[in-house]
């Protein structure tokens, strides 16, 4: 008679004896990684060091790899029994439920999962406070900051939520060799199947949204946050797991669904198919076009990345997807004798092809779907914050959906620009609206800037005081109490100038101001600077222009380009005498070289390859060391090459600094002549 508990003691126990050996190792892999790695560094003290420290406490996260395939052999070991026969026999002979011995094997793997990562939390926490205690924070953070706050963030609170966030981690993945082990026949697909499947969700999600950028005109994805890499909490990066917790009610719910699924299937499972590839005959066909169309995603998205060509994408496509599908076969069936059974794989294609064609015919109008006025609350084009407020008001709600309608309607001239290469060719539109309903859709354009350059609707839009006020909103909203210095630096000569009175900040500041306020949609497009200005503060953690989040109370540079139509600017800084160690003047200057380029420099190009250009001449080649000329060079030159841009522009300093600008046709033949 069978018993009927829901677990077994005596199992339990087995496996702790069979298996600690692996929980030993998994304890010493994340302790010499972990806490004894973040101890190594308590006793520094300088402040490049301190970095360290920071990075290495919040490096922890990535012991998700470890973590991860502990749970997988973990998985692998404990039910290693179902793939072969004579074990299955034996053990299923015992008056235990099938339910019984499952709950018993899951039972002993959490246990073996748990106290390793118990033991290194309660570790960590012991060293924690010890490191923080003999850190000065201000020396990373700045004096403004709050000590207690910060220190708290590296405390032992970070490591109850390193704990849980390992556990759920390593019995997500346990479960996941579970499953995998009640549908396998064979512990080497068991194994290699707990390690795919977690990656398929982020993976097929990935590439489908990269083919269908390839095939949909404007494609974009909505999904914020990596929701693609949280479906399941897969070692990819620091936020694999998120505080969220939606989220964490979908792990827990994830690892429920998972059990049930394997409970159900290990009840169903045909022990005489112990060493089937697949035991289910309802799970081969899913197996064999799953492989297959991943592999077809995998092949053209290769492919795809090599010329950037639909054809490419074709081709990588077929080839993986052909492989992909007498692959599973011979897996599925253990023979190489499989390529007469091309039936599947010619349905299968008929139907790749109808979803193909249906998506290039745009079935659904996705391509030429413009909402109405009336049904948008907000917009975000170009690199306003989507987190944030877009613009609401209705002229320049307007202009972006002309600047929409014209991208459309020009689609032929813009896919036939976007084999150009180069970056100062193309530039990249991104359209996001938000409906009154809470619905938002978003479209992506890659658009050559000639077509921009003269389009009215964009140049109102980027003119509006509202579009500026966004776009330039954490440098406007700036506490100038809270600025330190103002830092401007010029890399490319070499220059750079501090600022630290306030009285000049303030100044500058208002200057800045005015230019951002004034400026013309011609300058704001152009991309050439003087210097970078940046300022120096003690309050949050953002970079200007890069949105980088660090941490609360970080230290913050906001900064802002110093170009070459920032007229006003330039007369405050000769008033206050700093031009000369800010931007590179015509009396600092030996001579300039304009020769037309031997090749072409519009993909990519190093100084190596221009100085042997330079070196080896042309007949179209002049050396100007007028003050005047070289004044108007400085002003009109392109830092950036392309099929257009194909003069150098070869500066040579007296102090010795060789920089290099680029010239189109019509630019350069002033000098040419």
């Amino acid at each position: 008679m069978k018993s009927k508990q829901f677990c077994n003691k005596a199992i339990i126990l087995e496996d702790l004896k069979r298996f600690f050996g692996v929980s030993i190792l998994y304890f010493i892999a994340v302790f010499v990684s972990g806490p004894l790695y973040v101890y190594s560094f308590s006793n520094i003290k300088k402040q490049h060091q301190l970095w360290s420290v920071v990075e290495a406490i919040n490096g922890l996260e990535s012991h998700g790899l470890v973590t991860g395939t502990a749970g997988i052999l973990l998985g692998v070991l404990l039910f290693r029994y179902l793939h072969n026969k004579n074990s299955v026999a034996v053990i299923h002979g015992y008056p235990f439920r099938r339910s019984e011995l499952l709950n018993s094997h899951i039972i002993s793997g959490i246990i073996l999962l748990s106290i390793p990562i118990a033991l290194n939390a309660i570790i960590f926490a012991a060293v924690l406070p010890k490191i923080t205690s003999n850190i000065d924070l201000r020396l990373l953070f700045g004096n403004n900051i709050n000590v207690e706050e910060l220190s708290s963030l590296y405390s032992a609170k970070q490591a109850i939520y390193w704990f849980l966030k390992m556990e759920i981690m390593g019995i997500v993945f346990f479960l996941i060799s579970v499953f995998a082990a009640t549908i396998s026949g064979v512990t080497i697909i068991q194994g290699a199947l707990s390690f795919i499947l977690p990656f398929v969700p982020f993976f097929i999600i990935t590439v489908i949204q990269a083919s269908l950028s390839a095939f949909v005109f404007g494609f974009g994805s909505t999904a914020r946050g990596n929701f693609a890499a949280k479906i399941i909490p897969i070692p990819i990066s620091r936020n694999n797991i998120s505080r969220d917790q939606n989220y964490i009610v979908w792990y827990i719910s994830l690892c429920i669904l998972l059990y049930c699924i394997s409970l159900w299937q290990y009840k169903k499972r045909d022990l005489e198919k112990s060493q089937d590839t697949i035991v289910f005959d309802i799970l081969k066909p899913i197996f064999k076009y799953g492989v297959t169309f991943c592999t077809m995603l995998l092949g053209g998205g290769y492919f795809y990345s090599l010329k950037h060509d639909t054809l490419w994408l074709w081709i990588g496509g077929f080839i993986g997807s052909f492989l992909g599908y007498f692959v599973s076969q011979m897996t599925i069936k253990k023979s190489v004798r499989v390529f007469r059974s091309l039936k599947g794989y010619i349905v299968y294609m008929v139907v790749v092809a109808i979803v193909i064609l249906g998506v290039k015919v745009d079935l659904l109008g996705y391509e030429k779907r413009i909402p109405s006025q009336d049904q948008v609350k907000e917009v975000y084009f170009d690199n306003l914050d989507p987190d944030g407020r877009g613009i609401v008001e209705n002229e320049s709600i307007e202009s972006v959906l002309a600047i929409h309608k014209f991208i459309i309607d020009n689609k032929k001239d813009i896919i036939k620009a976007q084999s150009q290469k180069g970056y100062s060719v193309m530039t990249y539109i991104t359209i996001e609206y938000l409906y009154h309903s809470g619905k938002r859709i978003l479209r992506c354009y890659r658009v050559p800037k000639s077509l921009l350059a003269n389009n009215e609707h964009i140049k109102d839009l980027y003119e509006s005081k509202e579009y500026k006020i966004m776009s330039n909103k954490l440098l406007l909203d700036l506490d100038l109490d809270k600025v330190n210095s103002v830092n401007i630096t010029n890399h490319q000569y070499r220059k750079k100038k501090i600022i630290l009175d306030k009285n000049e900040i303030k100044e500058l500041f208002e200057v800045l101001k005015t230019e951002i306020f004034t400026e013309p949609y011609e300058s704001m497009i152009d991309r050439n600077e003087w210097a970078t200005i940046e300022f120096d503060t003690n309050d949050g953690a953002y970079e200007y222009g890069f949105s980088l989040y660090l941490a609360d109370n970080m230290q913050q540079d906001i900064r802002i380009g110093f170009k070459r139509a920032y007229s006003n600017l330039e007369k405050w800084f000769i008033q206050k005498g700093y031009l000369k160690d800010i931007r590179i003047l015509p009396e600092q200057i030996e001579y300039v070289v304009i020769q037309k380029a031997n090749r072409d420099y519009s993909d990519s190009h190093g100084s190596n390859e221009i100085e042997q250009d330079l070196k080896a001449g042309n007949s179209e080649r002049v050396e100007i060391r007028d003050k005047q000329k070289i004044e108007e060079i400085l002003r009109t030159s392109d830092d950036s090459s392309s099929k257009d841009n194909n003069y150098i522009v070869a500066i040579y300093t007296k102090d010795g600094i060789m920089h290099y600008e680029w010239y189109n046709k019509e630019n350069a033949s002033k000098y040419l002549k």
